[in-house]
């Protein structure tokens, strides 16, 4: 039991992880300068909430 509960607190951090390496994927793709508003500030910020979100979660759990 403690073990699956490991396994699923390790899964939540390395989803959180990969959802907040996906701004910089996106600024890396943009030319210097051209970043603006739009897709990369909704990006930000779902990978902000999310992030906050499963920390939440993990720390209820731990």
């Amino acid at each position: 039991m403690v073990r699956a509960k490991l396994a699923d607190m390790d899964v939540w951090t390395e989803s959180a992880r990969v959802m907040t390496y996906q701004p910089l994927r996106a600024a890396n793709e943009l030319e210097r300068g051209g970043g603006g508003r739009g897709e990369i500030h909704m990006i930000t910020a779902a990978s902000v909430m999310h992030a906050a979100d499963t920390m939440n979660k993990l720390l209820n759990e731990a």
